[in-house]
């Protein structure tokens, strides 16, 4: 058995399998990427301490994660876009996304007590994280920067307001009052939390219907 194999041996299955794969799936090689680290780092220590003779870890380069080119959108194909979402209620999301920069959990998660439209701001206080079994969970900010303020252009301003006047409107249509400050801007029509897989792939539609391509929607 060659020395490289030997050391392969000793690397679990998941990091082995991404070195040997090429990375082919980049969900499966960033994991690997975390794992080759803990494990590097354990038996550096291990090492240190006579506890193993060697870090075959450190025999091993980690596996590489190749990164993703994003398709950006020019401005005539964001007006396509705009203009093809106009009757849509994505129109509003995707308004107050490129005039704020927000990212999908964000925009999902963001209420009206966070919006202040006179003085023309919103903070960013959580986002909106769907698990793998499809459940939705509100969480704080990744980061410390993640919590912020983030002043509103005049375009962004007036799309919230007529979207605040139309969420009203089909709130006392149902019976259901005036909107309370603690509501989601973005909810579904019946004041419910939208789904963000389910609103990526009514984004996907739509920016496919306008400019045949498939820029995705910045996640949270």
């Amino acid at each position: 058995m060659s020395r490289r194999d030997h050391v392969l041996q000793r690397i679990p299955s998941r990091v082995r399998g991404a070195m040997l794969a090429g990375n082919a799936d980049p969900c499966r090689a960033r994991s690997a990427v975390v794992d080759h680290r803990v494990i590097h780092r354990v038996l550096k220590h291990a090492a240190q301490w006579n506890v193993v003779h060697q870090n075959v870890a450190a025999l091993l380069d980690a596996p590489s994660v190749k990164s993703k080119e994003i398709e950006i959108l020019t401005p005539a194909e964001i007006q396509r876009v705009l203009e093809a979402l106009k009757e849509r209620s994505l129109y509003p999301i995707v308004a107050v996304a490129l005039g704020t920069g927000m990212r999908r959990g964000e925009l999902l998660a963001l209420r009206w007590k966070d919006v202040d439209l006179d003085g023309a701001k919103l903070r960013v206080e959580q986002s909106l994280e769907q698990t793998k079994r499809g459940g939705l969970v509100f969480k704080a900010p990744k980061t410390r920067h993640g919590r912020r303020t983030i002043t509103l252009p005049a375009s962004t301003v007036a799309v919230l307001r007529e979207h605040w006047k139309a969420t009203l409107e089909c709130r006392l249509q149902l019976g259901q009052g005036k909107t309370p400050a603690g509501a989601l801007v973005f909810a579904t029509w019946d004041g419910n939390t939208r789904s963000p897989n389910a609103m990526t792939k009514e984004w996907r539609r739509a920016i496919h219907a306008a400019t045949r391509c498939a820029t995705p929607m910045p996640r949270a």
